[in-house]
């Protein structure tokens, strides 16, 4: 069952990790976002946005990135 809002929930929802870390990479390169802006949108920390772009830094995944530019400028 898709649910939008699993990526706000509470709690430490191992196998979203990655894909929460790429939200905050993006989030803070292409639109410019705030960590303190992210934590208060995805219900985290300030301090856990980044450490999640810290990681998605050292681990950036290019080809999804550009699957889903191509899908947003659509």
């Amino acid at each position: 069952m898709h649910r939008p809002n699993v990526l706000l929930e509470a709690g430490r929802q191992r196998q979203w990790v990655a894909l929460r870390a790429q939200l905050v990479y993006l989030a803070r390169e292409w639109c410019g976002l705030t960590a303190k802006e992210l934590a208060s949108r995805l219900h985290r920390d300030a301090s856990m946005i980044s450490r999640l772009y810290g990681w998605y830094h050292g681990h950036r995944d290019q080809h999804a990135e550009e699957k889903l530019f191509g899908e947003l400028a659509k």
